[in-house]
């Protein structure tokens, strides 16, 4: 669904397919993958578990082709029914609707329509009566006396899932029951519709697919399960049925089931400066509190450095979001940081980075990973810095700079190569 929604948001011509792949047993799920429908007439199928994809040439007709007629509504038909199917109007789309509409439930056979093209009249009061059977609600049947609550084997029974089997003339549902599939399931595509033999193409290790979507509908193939040998005319209803028809889309189904909300704005920078603090004022704390009242511990005293500590952090930030020349900048800001440190003296630091803003959590993995502060010399001063960016839906990108700064002094200089090792 990711990958699907990324090429739509590119403006590519994106479905979902859900399928089986060579060799899966029936109790296996489902495999999902990616398809994609180029303007010259060719498909890929992409991948998801690898990102790799497969290119089918001549498999559906092209955008232009795809485009040039017009497609009818039910508006037009049901004009073209009232008026007596007078010269131009084209009824098709609706004329469809109608005839299943006309086969009820019940076994009676579907009218059929007259032979000039148009729509009989009751066709459209048909597809009125069955839009009210559809979208209306019932009022809930009175249960019987003796009846039961449905047992979990029963309801499972009822939803068993449908293992299409490659080469035969039947789909098995697991629970005994067979139902009559289409026989060419694995057949070479010869004489549908008019593109004949189709190019040939690299294996595919998908053997059947069921259903293919995206945002605008569902459909299912009309011709056979086999991707190598379909043709993903989706546009043609003799090759592909879709789940919503022409009159369901302009009456706005589907509808979405949930309520679309605006995109959070990013953090104000008052609140960033807040967090920068909170974080750094627990860090502080708990080092002060680890060292003991007895050992002076201090922060950041020599400005030279500190003060340089949260360029590195844009840069590091900077080098995440794609910067290239970040990583170069990030080469000199070291070399200019030894040239600023003290004479003698030894400076040693690192950048972690954190995609949330709990205080706690962020002092608790840094101190677990950082062993620095456990020196417990009088002569290390320790280097600390921190910064948040902000982004959309309140998503905040923490940057936490640890360091010492060593004055090289006998004591600290050995707790200092202690602490490294750890």
């Amino acid at each position: 669904m990711l990958q699907a929604n990324l090429f739509l948001g590119l403006s590519c011509d994106a479905y979902v397919c859900i399928g089986r792949l060579y060799g899966a047993s029936p109790q296996e799920k489902r495999h999902v993958w990616v398809l994609t429908r180029e303007d010259g007439g060719d498909v890929r199928m992409w991948e998801t578990s690898t990102g790799t994809s497969i290119a089918l040439p001549g498999r559906w007709c092209g955008k232009e082709t795809a485009q040039g007629p017009k497609k009818h509504g039910a508006s037009s038909a049901a004009a073209a029914a009232a008026s007596g199917g007078r010269q131009g109007a084209q009824p098709r789309a609706t004329a469809k609707d109608a005839q299943a509409a006309v086969a009820p439930s019940e076994g009676k056979p579907a009218q059929h329509h007259r032979q000039d093209g148009a729509a009989p009249e009751h066709a459209v009061v048909a597809a009125s009566s069955d839009h009210d059977l559809l979208y209306t609600e019932q009022p809930p049947e009175q249960p019987a006396a003796n009846d039961e609550l449905l047992s979990r084997a029963v309801i499972e029974s009822g939803i068993a899932e449908v293992a299409f089997s490659i080469g035969t003339d039947s789909l098995d549902t697991g629970g005994g029951f067979t139902a009559a599939a289409n026989d060419a399931a694995s057949s070479p595509l010869t004489g549908a519709g008019d593109e004949g033999e189709l190019p040939t193409a690299p294996p595919l290790p998908y053997s059947q697919v069921e259903v293919v979507f995206n945002h605008t509908n569902l459909w299912i193939s009309k011709t056979r399960l086999d991707p190598a040998v379909l043709t993903y005319n989706f546009e043609r209803e003799e090759e592909w049925a879709p789940f919503l028809s022409a009159r369901m889309k302009e009456e706005g189904y589907p509808k979405a089931f949930y309520l679309p909300r605006r995109i959070a704005p990013k953090l104000p920078k008052d609140r960033l400066r807040s967090l920068e603090h909170q974080i750094v004022g627990e860090i502080k704390m708990h080092i002060s509190m680890k060292r003991g009242s007895n050992k002076h511990t201090s922060f950041n005293l020599y400005k030279g450095l500190a003060q340089r500590l949260e360029q590195a952090l844009d840069l590091h930030e900077n080098r995440c979001l794609g910067d290239e020349h970040a990583s170069y900048q990030l080469e000199e800001w070291k070399k200019n940081i030894q040239e600023r440190a003290p004479p003698r003296s030894e400076f040693l630091g690192r950048a972690i980075n954190y995609s949330y803003t709990d205080a706690k959590r962020v002092r608790k993995h840094l101190l677990s990973t950082c062993k620095e502060h456990l020196i417990q010399s009088r002569g290390i001063e320790f280097m600390l810095a921190v910064k948040c960016f902000a982004y959309y839906c309140g998503v905040c990108s923490v940057w936490v700079f640890f360091g010492t700064l060593d004055r090289n002094d006998t004591e600290s200089a050995s707790e200092h190569r202690s602490a490294q090792r750890l």
